[in-house]
């Protein structure tokens, strides 16, 4: 029997790589609102750094966020966001759940 790790591990990259490769502006975000990991295409829209976003709290950069009902962000709401710098500009929101390793990510 093979070990799940290096099976794990594949799936991870692959994971990265449709993440990286995506041409929307993407976030994981854990279930306490958490960003564990965003493409290069957020960082820009957000003016971070690379890896500038992660750990930080999705609220501080959609403050309405927190407050959409659930129809309203599985039809793609718009909002305004805010950047790393303060500025704001207007998104379109769309989050859908991504279960990984026992923990629940939106994604």
């Amino acid at each position: 029997m093979e070990c799940p790790g290096p099976e794990r591990r594949r799936a991870r990259a692959g994971f990265e790589d449709l993440l990286h490769a995506a041409p929307e502006a993407l976030m994981v975000v854990s279930d306490d609102g958490v960003i564990v990991e965003a493409n290069s295409r957020a960082e820009h829209a957000f003016r971070a750094d690379p890896d500038g976003l992660a750990a930080r709290r999705v609220a501080d950069l959609l403050p309405a966020y927190p407050a959409l009902p659930p129809d309203m962000i599985d039809a793609g709401a718009e909002i305004v966001a805010r950047r790393t710098d303060g500025t704001e500009f207007p998104a379109e929101i769309s989050v859908n759940p991504l279960g990984s390793a026992g923990r629940e990510l939106l994604i």
